[in-house]
C-alpha cells in the first residue's frame, strides 16, 4: 500500500496544484489544519529585483535590446531621461559615458575589487558634477563580470540612472566615440514580491511537547534563473520527501506514539533561502512547545551509490542511543553530525531544537524534465519512512531531548 501511496503522491505533486493536494491528504487522514488560516500558513516572500516592460534605452532613435546590448544596474534609480552625450565628452546636464577599461587593467591582480562598488561611487561623483544619467562599458579585452543583481533586495543607492552598455550594444550602437548621441531612457526596476504558502497540519495527543516534521514541498513549470536544464515542462525538487511527510503523517495518525503530539509543515520555496521555515519559525502558525525537528528532503533516490544519510547526530545527546537501537532494514546509513548543513532543519537548530535530517542525494538528472515520478526507488523510500516512524516510536519515552550544538567545518 506505501509504494502506492507513494507513487499517486509523487504523480500528483507534479501537477499545478501540488499545494491543494497536499491539503486534501490531510484531510483524507482526519488529521487537523494547524497553520494560521485553515491549513495553510501565507507570506509574502521579495525574491529581488526584475526589469519592468516599461524599461528602454534608445540611442539615435535605435531601440537597444535588453540584456542583449544594456541592462540597468539593480541599485539605479528609476527615472526618464532625454538628452545628448558623446563617449568623448562628459557636459554638466546630459548623460555621462565611462569606460571601465583602466579599473579593471589597474585591478587586475586584487582579488577584492569590487566593480560594482566603484560605479556606484562613481555615479555619485557624476551626479555632483551634473550628469543625468550614467552609461557604463568596457572596451577592453578583460572580463568586467558587471551583471543585473536580480539578488538584490536594497532600495536604489543611486541618484541616477545607471545603465551598462554590453559589448555587443557597444559596437552596434556606439562604434564612433567622437560622434554625440541622441540618448533616451526610461529606467524601471521594481520588486517581485509573491505570496507563498506553507501547509501545516496537527496531530493532537494532547502531550506535553510536539514533535515537528517537515519537507519543503517546491515544484515548478520553469525556473526564471534557468537552473533548469529544460525549462519546458515541469520539473521536481523535493516530490519524494513530501511523499513521504504526507505518508509518515497518515501513518502516525492511525498508530502514533503517545508522549509527543506531531505537527507536519510542508515548507514553502526552500531553494530561495529557507524562507517557509525561516517564515515559521518567527511566526509559528500554532502554539506548541517543540521536542525535536526532522527534515526529508529529496528521501526516493536510494541506490547503490546513494546511501541514506541522516544529518544532525550531534544536535542532542539522546540521538547516539535512539539511532544505535534502530534497525536500518535493509539501509546502508551514514550519520553525520551537523546540525547546521543546507535544508529547511537548519533554521530550526539555530533556533536551539535538536534536529534529523534525512537525505539520499542528488541524481544527475536533478533539476531537469527526467528527474520525475521515474527516478524514484520508491521501495527504498518505503524503507526511509518505516526507519523515521521506529525513531520516532524508539524516541518517544525520552520526555524532552536535549539540544546540543555541533561543531561545524
Amino acid at each position: 500500500m506505501m509504494v502506492a501511496n507513494l507513487k499517486a503522491h509523487i504523480q500528483h505533486l507534479l501537477d499545478d496544484k501540488p499545494a491543494q493536494y497536499i491539503i486534501d491528504q490531510y484531510k483524507l487522514a482526519d488529521i487537523q489544519p494547524a497553520g494560521s488560516n485553515g491549513y495553510l500558513q501565507e507570506f509574502t516572500i521579495d525574491e529581488g529585483k526584475q526589469v519592468d516592460e516599461a524599461a528602454f534605452l534608445v540611442a539615435n532613435g535605435k531601440k537597444l535590446l535588453l540584456q542583449e546590448d544594456y541592462f540597468p544596474l539593480s541599485f539605479s534609480l528609476n527615472k526618464k531621461v532625454k538628452g545628448e552625450a558623446a563617449l568623448a565628452m562628459n557636459e554638466a546636464g546630459e548623460p555621462w559615458f565611462k569606460d571601465v577599461k583602466d579599473w579593471l587593467e589597474d585591478n587586475r591582480k586584487n582579488v577584492h575589487y569590487n566593480i560594482g562598488e566603484a560605479i556606484k561611487n562613481e555615479a555619485g561623483k557624476a551626479a555632483l558634477k551634473g550628469a543625468t544619467a550614467l552609461l557604463v562599458y568596457n572596451s577592453g579585452p578583460l572580463a568586467d563580470n558587471i551583471h543585473f543583481n536580480q539578488k538584490d533586495t536594497s532600495v536604489a543607492t543611486s541618484s541616477i540612472p545607471v545603465v551598462f552598455i554590453t559589448k555587443k550594444g557597444l559596437a552596434h550602437y556606439f562604434k564612433d566615440y567622437a560622434a554625440t548621441q541622441q540618448i533616451e531612457m526610461n529606467i524601471s526596476i521594481s520588486s517581485q514580491k509573491r505570496t507563498v504558502r506553507n501547509i501545516a497540519a496537527f496531530i493532537n495527543n494532547h502531550a506535553p511537547a510536539t514533535v515537528i516534521l517537515g519537507a519543503h514541498y517546491d515544484t515548478w513549470k520553469y525556473t526564471k534563473d534557468k537552473a533548469a536544464a529544460d525549462t519546458s515542462h515541469c520539473i521536481n525538487d523535493n516530490a519524494s520527501g513530501t511523499a513521504a511527510l504526507m505518508e509518515l503523517a497518515r501513518i502516525l495518525k492511525q498508530s502514533s506514539p503517545k508522549n509527543n503530539n506531531y505537527l507536519f509543515i510542508n515548507f514553502s520555496d526552500e531553494g530561495l533561502g529557507l524562507p517557509g521555515s525561516t517564515y515559521w519559525i518567527q511566526h509559528p502558525s500554532i502554539a506548541t512547545t517543540a521536542n525535536y525537528m526532522l527534515n526529508m528532503d529529496m528521501v526516493g533516490g536510494y541506490d547503490a551509490t546513494h546511501v541514506l544519510t541522516v544529518g544532525g547526530f550531534g544536535t542532542s545527546p539522546a540521538w547516539g542511543e535512539v539511532l544505535a537501537s534502530v534497525p536500518h532494514e535493509n539501509l546502508q546509513v551514514a550519520f553525520d553530525s551537523s546540525g547546521a548543513g543546507p535544508g529547511d532543519h537548519a533554521v530550526f537548530y539555530h533556533a536551539g531544537l535538536p534536529v534529523l535530517a534525512f537525505f539520499t542525494g542528488s541524481s544527475r538528472d536533478y533539476h531537469t524534465t527526467m528527474d520525475g515520478p521515474v527516478s524514484i526507488n520508491y521501495d527504498g523510500e518505503s524503507s526511509i519512512i518505516r526507519y523515521i516512524y521506529t525513531i520516532i516510536a524508539t524516541a518517544d519515552n525520552k520526555n524532552k531531548l536535549t539540544f546540543s550544538k555541533t561543531t561545524e567545518p
